[in-house]
């Protein structure tokens, strides 16, 4: 991933994270190469510092079940299902945030009631 899709990686693991701790998903390149779990919240990432996602972190297009989310009728407010000729997407306030073929497209300001739901 680059600089940018790692920023937007780290926003929605935030937006999705239970407590909305993002860096207990990730580690950072130590001072001698070797990587090491994020300890703390960083609010900016260096260009020149490495990060990457731990092979432990949930991936989360595989966290919703298009199935689920089709047969879905109490959505918490906000959000609604859209679901025409097989195809399903999750809506909030209007807009498209997750689509059974995308996933997640993109990071939402709102909070994390629509993944603790399902």
């Amino acid at each position: 991933m680059n600089h940018d899709e790692l920023q937007q990686q780290y926003a929605l693991d935030g937006l999705l994270h239970p407590e909305g701790k993002p860096w207990v998903y990730w580690e950072v390149a130590g001072m001698k190469g070797d990587w090491v779990p994020m300890s703390s919240e960083f609010m900016y990432f260096g260009e020149d510092l490495n990060y990457r996602r731990k092979s432990t972190a949930p991936n989360w297009d595989e966290e919703l079940s298009p199935k689920e989310v089709a047969e879905c009728d109490d959505l918490p407010m906000g959000y609604e299902v859209a679901v025409d000729d097989g195809y399903v997407a999750i809506l909030y306030c209007g807009a498209e945030i997750w689509n059974q073929n995308h996933g997640w497209l993109y990071v939402s300001k709102c909070d994390n009631e629509i993944l603790d739901h399902f």
